[in-house]
């Protein structure tokens, strides 16, 4: 089962970023509209 790790950690990594880009395009936007 220890062949899973790796692939879970990048899994969680890309979804941190994924989550930090959200953010950062909502305050982008939020933003532009202001």
């Amino acid at each position: 089962m220890n062949h899973l790790q790796p692939e879970l950690q990048r899994r969680i990594r890309c979804s941190r970023k994924h989550q930090a880009l959200l953010k950062f395009l909502k305050d982008f936007v939020a933003f532009m509209a202001a």
